[in-house]
């Protein structure tokens, strides 16, 4: 019953996926405050890892149950827009949070300019790409900064063809699902540049967290008893958008206003 006297509907199915999906989404940023807090102590690849087969089906084993990285059999050649090595650099400790393992096709140096140049020129390119626990922190390590030079900000990191070549060797794996398709990081750089940074979930990952949602939410034609209703009602409300499911339809729907009966 609404505050205004109105009778509502509830759509049980929808009611308890958007509880489900507020629920695994907790879990999950949890997991990711713990990797970030890791990252910045240690050179550590955030989450944790497992070797084995790639593919884009699950990944079974206590390490898959929240966030976890799986290594790829063998790494796939990613060729990054500028704009996307740029944003890897800048955000490379949140994206290795998320379990994306990278590294450049043979090594990185970052060339540094002053105030009004042009951004362009080629870097470098070193020898052998590293081990697995500096492939992302190679990516900022530049050379000094020449005397006079302006303070350079986080996208002034010049990438040349050669660099925005990357290796993805590891991917995450989300409540057992793999995140395989390089389309995926793509995806998340581009919003990573579009936002600023915003801590946002990857739309991979939210898109993972609708499914398991949905699939673990109470089906329509279940029968509940009155205490799991009440149970179910509870967990609405405490929920951050108790109106929606996880994909956007209504939890509840207007039936009748009663004041106007009596």
């Amino acid at each position: 019953m609404a505050a205004d006297g109105t009778l509502l509907i509830l759509d049980q199915h929808a009611a308890h996926e958007r509880v489900r999906l507020e629920q695994l989404t907790a879990q999950l940023q949890a997991r990711i405050a713990a990797s970030s807090v890791g990252n910045n102590n240690d050179s550590g690849t955030g989450g944790r890892e497992s070797s084995g087969g790639g593919g884009g089906g699950s990944s079974n084993g206590p390490a898959a149950e929240v966030l976890g990285c799986q290594q790829l059999p063998k790494p796939l050649q990613l060729q990054l827009a500028t704009m996307e090595a740029a944003t890897l650099v800048r955000h490379k400790k949140l994206i290795s949070a998320w379990g994306w393992r990278l590294r450049p096709v043979g090594g990185v140096r970052t060339i540094k300019h002053k105030a009004g140049d042009a951004v362009g020129g080629a870097a470098a390119c070193g020898g052998g790409g590293g081990n697995t626990s500096t492939w992302l922190g190679v990516l900022d390590g530049g050379a000094e900064e020449e005397e006079g030079a302006a303070p350079l900000g986080p996208l002034q990191h010049v990438v040349s063809g050669e660099e925005a070549t990357q290796l993805l060797a590891g991917v995450p794996c989300v409540y057992g699902t793999l995140l395989s398709n390089p389309t995926d990081l793509r995806v998340y750089l581009h919003q990573l540049h579009e936002t600023g940074g915003a801590a946002l979930l990857p739309p991979a990952v939210l898109r993972v967290l609708r499914s398991k949602a949905c699939r673990s939410a109470v089906m329509f034609g279940d029968q509940l008893a009155p205490e799991e209703c009440v149970l179910l009602l509870g967990q609405l409300r405490r929920t951050a958008l108790w109106t929606q499911c996880a994909h956007g339809r209504p939890t509840v729907a207007p039936l009748v206003h009663v004041p106007t009966l009596r």
